[in-house]
């Protein structure tokens, strides 16, 4: 009688790597929506108040719309923090900002001693590296222009979208994803496994107040809670 070969441990091996990349397919098809269903349906009106490619964010105060503009291809000249009427108009790029100034999410905040306009940006600059950086909005209703404060910058700012400010330096901030390591920042970036988290920083340090969420991508500051709009559904 011959006794059949054993299988090669090789083979196992292979199967469950086919088997978990399947599996990894599967999932990130699920949380990116593919299978979900919106009901359509608005009950008001839209109509275009100006056009200005490459918007990331937009805050309002004192009449007006302060809007974030990046370029998704890569830093580009026209990147920056504009202003435009509530009304609509023209958007006009604000002076004040630095040279390698590559904004993604904004926040406001009118401190309540002095009455200023605090401005907060994520700042992707060219090379690749991420901070927060602050300004003073001059003359808001006017002729707004910005004035910096400051820059502040950490090892948690892994992919941060979007900041919410509650105080003068003092802000949660969103990361789209929080892994170091490529590969599993691939895997977080597509919803294979969750890893976007909510930071807060409190005059000196960073610390994360939530983990463990998918595509983290924008921050509501309203009274005494904190809302957080993901990407990905769990």
């Amino acid at each position: 009688m011959r006794l059949g070969r054993p299988r090669r441990p090789g083979r196992a091996l292979a199967a469950l790597v086919i088997v978990a990349a399947v599996s990894a397919v599967v999932r990130g098809v699920w949380v990116n929506g593919v299978f979900s269903s919106v009901k359509p349906g608005f009950s008001g009106t839209c109509q275009v108040v100006a056009s200005l490619p490459g918007v990331q964010d937009m805050e309002a105060a004192q009449g007006r719309v302060f809007l974030s503009v990046g370029s998704a291809r890569g830093p580009g000249p026209q990147d920056g923090i504009y202003a435009m009427p509530l009304a609509g108009g023209r958007p006009v790029k604000l002076s004040g900002a630095p040279s390698d100034f590559h904004p993604r999410g904004i926040g406001l905040y009118r401190t309540p001693d002095t009455g200023a306009l605090l401005l907060y940006a994520v700042n992707r600059r060219t090379s690749g590296r991420f901070s927060i950086d602050t300004f003073e909005v001059k003359d808001p209703g006017g002729n707004p222009a910005l004035v910096a404060q400051g820059t502040i910058a950490g090892g948690l700012l892994i992919n941060p979208q979007d900041v919410a400010v509650a105080g003068p330096n003092i802000f949660f901030v969103a990361n789209g994803t929080a892994g170091k390591n490529p590969l599993i920042h691939g895997l977080q970036t597509y919803g294979i496994i969750p890893g976007g988290n909510v930071l807060y920083f409190n005059g000196t340090t960073f610390s994360p107040v939530a983990d463990g969420l998918y595509g983290t991508r924008s921050l509501l500051l309203t009274g005494e809670h904190l809302i957080v709009g993901g990407l990905l559904s769990p």
